[in-house]
């Protein structure tokens, strides 16, 4: 978990949040990945995004389910998003967790858990 303590900005915590989901279904990852770098432009300098998500990537490996950097980042998004950039988190999360059809169970699971901690 220490590669996510590091993390103190709140769209580098989403792309290593969105990778814990997409390792759920190793057999997409790429085309997750290719989610995240198109959902993320705008919001990641271009200039960044590589950098940002190969430390993604790296900082997720240690994770062992995806709820865990939800409950890491969780006070960290509530500060720093406002509601309508946690929705646009959420939406990002679910477009990552559709990548190869239908939700892992952990998926769903990180999703409830995403929705409850950012809208409640």
């Amino acid at each position: 978990m220490a590669p996510l303590a590091s993390i103190a900005d709140p769209a580098i915590a989403a792309v290593a949040f969105f990778f814990c989901l997409a390792k759920e279904k190793p057999m997409y990852f790429d085309a997750a990945k290719d989610v995240v770098r198109d959902r993320m432009h705008g919001i990641i300098r271009p200039g960044d995004m590589e950098e940002v998500l190969v430390f993604g990537e790296w900082a997720s490996k240690n994770a062992i389910s995806p709820e865990d950097p939800i409950r890491r980042f969780r006070d960290l998004w509530l500060q720093a998003l406002d509601m309508q950039e946690r929705q646009q988190l959420i939406g990002i999360a679910e477009d990552v967790a559709a990548v190869g059809g239908e939700k892992t169970k952990e998926q769903e699971n990180a999703l409830q858990v995403l929705r409850r901690t950012l809208m409640n």
